[in-house]
């Protein structure tokens, strides 16, 4: 399928209403760390890739010296004859300049286009949903959106929805709405994170853990358990210090006064 703006090249590859995962980077890269995940511990094979003029104007020099240009990937694999593709890469157009904010649906709607003609069953979207400095005290919980052609009745069992009138940016939000125009199923897994980590990987293990149990798809996590350890223990030593500065502040001062009026 190609475009203007956009280009999806797929090999030719029997696909049965395959299920879409859609890990790009966000907010503390949880959907990309988590699909990435996916995509390695499934052995999941390279069947495709999405070019677009909205991506940045780099290439990239690969070990034998000779570039590639910028592109996300689609990955596939058949997990108990159950059709799975997996959209992944290190970019999406750009959120912080407004002159780009077009290539945000461009990309939605030619991305929705492609999942229509290969009849996807259902689409799935995973993104961090920011909750600042609260993050450094709680275990992130999930949360989910749909669109009006996806079933929730399941995932109110084990998630919770969105707040009404919470926005999601980026592809993670548009992909629902863009979809919805073609008929197809959308929803949005987003996990607690703060917009000040760069990586965070326990909240890419709640998304983990979600898929083993919502989807049955057994994956190794012993790597992202050892980030995510990583994480855990840089917020306890947060809490300490920050325990210690309130401590010292709320003390009465113990020294006698210097001089006399």
């Amino acid at each position: 399928m190609k475009s203007d703006l956009m280009e999806i090249i797929l090999e030719k590859v029997n696909l049965n209403k395959p299920i879409v995962f859609i890990g790009l980077p966000g907010i503390g890269l949880v959907g990309k760390i988590a699909i990435d995940t996916i995509v390695k511990k499934t052995k999941a094979k390279k069947i495709g890739a999405i070019k677009g003029s909205f991506f940045p104007p780099v290439v990239f020099v690969e070990d034998s010296g000779r570039v590639r240009e910028s592109s996300d990937q689609v990955y596939h694999c058949k997990i108990k004859n159950q059709d799975f593709l997996f959209i992944v890469g290190d970019f999406q157009p750009n959120l912080n300049s407004i002159e780009s904010f077009p290539s945000h649906y461009l990309f939605a709607k030619g991305l929705s286009q492609f999942l229509k003609k290969i009849d996807a069953k259902e689409i799935y979207s995973f993104a961090g949903i920011n909750v600042g400095d609260a993050r450094i005290t709680k275990i992130p919980e999930l949360y989910f959106a749909v669109n009006k052609f996806a079933k929730s009745d399941k995932l109110k069992t084990k998630l919770k929805p969105v707040a009404k009138n919470t926005t999601i940016s980026g592809i993670a939000g548009l992909i629902l709405s863009e979809s919805e125009k073609f008929d197809l199923a959308g929803t949005c897994i987003l996990s607690e994170t703060s917009a000040k980590i760069y990586g965070d990987f326990e909240s890419a293990k709640a998304l983990l853990l979600f898929v083993q149990d919502f989807f049955e798809i057994k994956i190794d996590m012993k790597e992202v358990e050892e980030e995510a350890k990583k994480i855990s223990q840089a917020f306890k030593q947060v809490i300490k210090e920050l325990k210690k500065i309130t401590d010292s502040a709320t003390q009465e001062p113990q020294t006698k006064p210097t001089y006399v009026r």
